[in-house]
């Protein structure tokens, strides 16, 4: 199951979706309410982070699914980490991309000077095509750019007025804190953590560390890749994934693109 994250939809995975379902799994992206073209709530306490994983936990009982891996992106790796501390045994193993909780998250705190109540006046200000290519690409590194395309079908939800004031909510709602590491050591399904090196949302640099603390935890840093990796680096991260996936041991020297920690 794998969680796109703030203000992303299951576009977010489309280069990556194939090729974990050739290595043999079935795959279902959840577009978390909020996100993407989900419903979006607007009540207050519904983009909690506890409120995010009992809606994670919903989905799978609303699909049948006991047990299922997880990937989450972004704030999806926050939440796919916390579903796995609430509900062990419905988690098999855990990959995040550029997660929210292995790093200082930039910029909410700049975002949290101005008050929740603005939500309501944000759409005609916020919800601008080029406000949302001006993000995707600051989300990129070196590697790569988001095509005309890319940046049409992140900024199409925003066509719902409460798309924005979603998110907006979900920066003020959202605990954005790094995971401690007693929550890290009670991670006890396998962990892949992967950042690119040039994230600029949420920082790489205490990853190493905090995997640490996890039982079965490993980390793998992409040079030049930035908050997009599953976009802008697919096949490292493919490649990463598929093997995560059949258990496969990672290589500590991988091929010319990527470094572990």
């Amino acid at each position: 199951m794998m969680l796109p994250g703030w203000g992303s939809s299951a576009y977010a995975f489309r280069k990556n979706i194939g090729a974990i379902a050739e290595g043999g799994a079935r795959v279902t992206v959840v577009e978390m309410k909020g996100q993407g073209w989900s419903d979006k709530p607007l009540g207050s306490g519904e983009y909690t982070v506890a409120a995010l994983t009992r809606h994670v936990l919903d989905v799978l009982d609303a699909l049948e699914v006991e047990t299922a891996s997880l990937v989450g992106l972004s704030l999806g790796g926050l939440v796919a980490a916390k579903v796995a501390l609430a509900a062990p045994e419905r988690v098999e193993r855990l990959a995040l991309l550029d997660p929210v909780g292995f790093g200082r998250v930039r910029l909410v705190g700049l975002a949290r000077l101005f008050p929740a109540g603005m939500g309501s006046a944000l759409p005609a200000a916020a919800a601008r095509r080029w406000a949302f290519a001006l993000a995707l690409r600051s989300a990129y590194g070196s590697r790569g750019r988001p095509t005309v395309r890319d940046i049409d079908e992140y900024f199409a939800p925003a066509r719902d007025p409460a798309f924005v004031r979603a998110l907006w909510a979900q920066l003020h709602e959202i605990d954005w804190r790094v995971l401690t590491a007693d929550e890290l050591r009670r991670i006890a399904v396998p962990l892949l953590v992967i950042f690119g090196s040039e994230d600029r949302l949420v920082s790489p640099r205490e990853c190493e560390e905090l995997v640490k603390h996890a039982a079965d935890g490993r980390a793998l840093l992409i040079e030049g890749a930035g908050h997009a990796t599953p976009e802008e680096v697919p096949d490292e991260v493919n490649e990463a994934l598929t093997a995560f996936m059949r258990d496969t041991a990672l290589s500590r020297h991988p091929r010319e693109g990527g470094n572990s920690f």
